[in-house]
């Protein structure tokens, strides 16, 4: 069974969601994290599990969706902390073992936002996969927030006719934000699991979420028409 970011499978295919017992699983921790420009680095956070009764190899292989000039992003996994240059590598987690995953960003002085995606999956079984989007967030303009991150994984992203979303939350509302701050599109959250885009041009957006009237988090989406 493939798993792209909590067992769903891209349009191309048809969205089928699976929550079943995996051999492995990946939570996101802090998949958008917020700093300064001149700290050292920017960390975004998960954890993967290996959820049998036996030692697991898996491989991670990282893509660069967005990384202003001048910055660096390496792959943390329980060996080390990569070079910047490595894009895949292979890890052992050993039976019910759960180890951290990362992205180390460093901005080196350059405001922005930078995002990378790591494919996270068994070699030996490679429908089992996970595609997870981490971000950092170095821009002072920009409309994140530390207190507006919330546990919730939107996918796919980026997207082209239509994003779902997956995590521990509780909204009633999304708006579509452009990146000049106006709200394009409101969504009902309580009556839909899809929600159309298709209407919307190629671009980036920000995904702010309400709950009983108040913004309780911001996300990323990035919007590719075919």
């Amino acid at each position: 069974m493939k798993h792209i970011l909590l067992s769903t499978l891209f349009a191309v295919f048809g969205l089928v969601s699976v929550f079943a017992q995996t051999t492995f699983t990946v939570n996101m921790q802090n998949p958008v994290q917020t700093g300064l420009s001149s700290d050292a680095f920017i960390k975004a956070t998960s954890t993967v599990t290996n959820n049998t009764g036996a030692d697991l190899t898996l491989r991670w292989r990282k893509s660069v969706e967005n990384l202003p000039s001048g910055w660096t992003a390496s792959v943390c996994d329980k060996n080390t902390c990569w070079l910047p240059t490595e894009q895949f590598k292979d890890f052992t987690l050993s039976a019910g073992e759960t180890a951290d995953m990362s992205v180390q960003f460093e901005a080196n002085g350059v405001d922005g936002i930078g995002d990378v995606t790591l494919r996270i999956f068994d070699p030996a079984n490679p429908t089992e996969e996970y595609f997870n989007k981490y971000t950092a967030d170095a821009d002072p303009n920009s409309i994140f927030g530390a207190d507006e991150v919330v546990p919730v994984s939107v996918f796919p992203n980026p997207a082209s006719m239509y994003f779902m979303l997956d995590g521990d939350f509780e909204i009633d509302e999304i708006q579509m934000v452009n990146v000049i701050g106006k709200v394009v599109k409101v969504f009902n959250a309580t009556s839909a699991t899809q929600f159309d885009i298709s209407d919307q041009t190629s671009g980036s957006y920000f995904l702010r979420f309400v709950y009983q009237g108040e913004l309780i988090g911001t996300q990323r989406l990035v919007v590719r028409l075919p």
